[in-house]
């Protein structure tokens, strides 16, 4: 089968719809991915993706480059075309593609499940990267720019500095952008643990294989968790968004009310099994 995937933007979402992908190499599919240039090295990592057809600028809005990738599957037949966005526009991107076309997915269910839908029920697998000497822990501040409102979902960076200073030896504060991806994803491949809150390196720990403890706070852990764990008290305004928009909120109280304190108490050092608070 000849499999187009238009999945562009943010990490995170890329790398939640690789078991999909990954099931449909495993049964022979032939796979074409229309991808944001910033997400690239996450399928070139994988390496099972046939064709990357890359948008570059597209977080830019620069619709010259777009133009160009939606030429590059234009007409062109594919068995199946997957678009995995409850946002209709984005399958402008295939709408002169030939072949059965599916968009939209299943809200409030885990994010990679939901992908996985399109293709099979069966379990979620997830690609493997070479293994490697797992020996830091790493604490990923990841984004705070308020765009869309991941300010709100981001923990202070303060508090990745305390928390450093609570573990101890070992650890590794990564602020976003100081690496190239590339480099990123290597670090996490020998990370034993990694700390974050719902980010692009809470989805790239879990291709790393690396043990993950996720902060969370207006997002819903249920969808977009991994098998890492959840800390956060309860507020009654948790999980506020909705995929997409964030409740009308200033600061984020349910990421401060997470202490380093809290998260420290729970990190032992041997980095085995943590526990959900």
């Amino acid at each position: 089968m000849r499999l187009l995937i238009v999945k562009i933007g943010d990490i995170g979402d890329v790398v939640c719809a690789l078991p999909m992908a990954l099931f449909a190499k495993e049964r022979g599919d032939t796979i074409t991915w229309v991808v944001a240039k910033a997400s690239r090295p996450v399928l070139e990592k994988v390496g099972f993706v046939d064709e990357i057809v890359e948008v570059e600028g597209f977080e830019k809005r620069c619709w010259v480059s777009v133009l160009q990738a939606w030429m590059k599957i234009a007409f062109r037949k594919f068995d199946l075309i997957v678009t995995p966005y409850r946002d209709q526009r984005y399958a402008l991107f295939s709408i002169l593609s030939r072949g059965k076309k599916m968009s939209g997915f299943s809200r409030g269910i885990y994010r990679p499940k939901a992908y996985m839908q399109f293709l099979s029920d069966r379990e979620i697998k997830w690609p493997q990267l070479p293994e490697k000497r797992r020996t830091k822990i790493v604490l990923c501040v990841g984004e705070s720019a308020k765009i869309k409102g991941r300010f709100l979902r981001a923990w202070p960076e303060k508090n990745y500095q305390r928390l450093a200073k609570l573990i101890g030896d070992g650890v590794i504060v990564v602020r976003n952008g100081e690496r190239s991806l590339e480099e990123f994803i290597e670090l996490l491949q020998e990370a034993k643990l990694v700390i974050t809150h719902d980010c692009g390196a809470l989805h790239l720990a879990k291709l790393a294989g690396a043990k993950c403890l996720g902060l969370f706070g207006p997002t819903d852990p249920k969808i977009v968790a991994h098998d890492e764990v959840i800390v956060g008290p309860l507020l009654s305004c948790q999980h506020c968004y909705d995929g997409k928009n964030y409740a009308k909120c200033d600061r984020a109280l349910c990421m401060e009310n997470i202490t380093p304190e809290m998260v420290a108490k729970y990190v032992d050092s041997s980095c085995s099994r943590l526990v959900i608070v």
